[in-house]
């Protein structure tokens, strides 16, 4: 498919609390982030923001009236919205432009936890939108190759949806052997997801919107007193990798204007996988593979 430029778009990526709660609550807070991004032609909210994180399947009606209520927002306020929403089968990625179209996207990589609640996508996220050709990714598809190669080549814009977690709390409470094997990769995930978030976006050559949750993820707290939450981090990158806004911590938005499509002089390809990262890759595809057999479909 040849590559296409199109006008210069403000998107706008919110970094909201990520923990569960009554679901008219979160679309509440759903409905001012969306407000609140004045003059945005899309605007992306994080992985499972509706109701809340958490590695269960979801409600199909709930979901449903996530769905609907996107699909009216983007309406209302005249631009293109993304949330992410768990329902029976899992986290999906819902895109709804203000001309009525909307597209779904089922998570293909889940974590090793939550492949024991949610069902594996089968085919890549790609949205063709009257804004163009848009890549659509939930937090975990990021360390996966196979993302990436479904991608390059074929989108303008990739929105990537994210419940992200900080393990600082949950590494204090691994056994000493855990620590040693596993500790490691936890105290190095914030850093990798960075890279692989500017490498994506310059071996794409398309912008980037990264949208994660922030806040706790269990509000009783680990046993030790330590609290696990989610890592944030959302920003908007370029087709060069830039990062033109960021929300470092706690609740914000993060807003930039990019020109939608392919930036010019190079050919666009996966980002590169270090071969560390390219074995966990595999162990977690074949960890969470097992998680399902034996336990039949989630949901309907």
């Amino acid at each position: 498919m040849a590559m296409h430029r199109t006008r210069g778009l403000r998107l706008a990526a919110a970094q909201l609390p990520g923990r569960a709660g009554p679901l008219a609550e979160r679309l509440e807070r759903a409905e001012r982030a969306v407000a609140q991004a004045l003059d945005a032609d899309l605007v992306l909210l994080p992985e499972a923001f509706l109701p809340g994180y958490r590695q269960l399947p979801g409600d199909e009606a709930q979901a449903r009236a996530a769905r609907d209520w996107a699909a009216a927002a983007a309406r209302r306020h005249h631009r293109t919205v993304g949330v992410g929403i768990v329902g029976p089968q899992g986290s999906e990625l819902f895109l709804a432009h203000p001309a009525g179209g909307t597209w779904r996207y089922l998570k293909r990589f889940p974590t090793f936890a939550e492949a024991r609640a949610w069902q594996m996508g089968a085919a890549p996220g790609l949205a063709l939108t009257p804004l163009g050709r848009i890549g659509l990714v939930l937090c975990a598809d990021l360390v996966q190759p196979a993302t990436w190669r479904a991608l390059a080549g074929k989108v303008d814009l990739v929105l990537v949806a994210a419940a992200w977690t900080d393990y600082g709390g949950r590494r204090q409470r691994l056994s000493p052997l855990g620590r040693a094997f596993v500790g490691p990769w936890m105290d190095r995930s914030p850093l990798h997801r960075d890279q692989l978030l500017t490498s994506a976006a310059q071996a794409l050559r398309v912008p980037l919107v990264y949208a994660n949750a922030t806040g706790l993820l269990d509000p009783s707290g680990a046993p030790s007193g330590e609290l696990e939450g989610f890592d944030g981090g959302s920003r908007i990158l370029d087709g060069q990798g830039q990062v033109l806004d960021r929300v470092r911590s706690g609740e914000g938005l993060a807003s930039a204007e990019v020109e939608l499509g392919p930036v010019p002089g190079g050919v666009p390809r996966p980002p590169g996988h270090p071969l560390h990262w390219r074995v966990f890759s595999a162990v977690h595809r074949a960890a969470a593979k097992l998680r399902r057999v034996g336990r039949g479909s989630v949901g309907g």
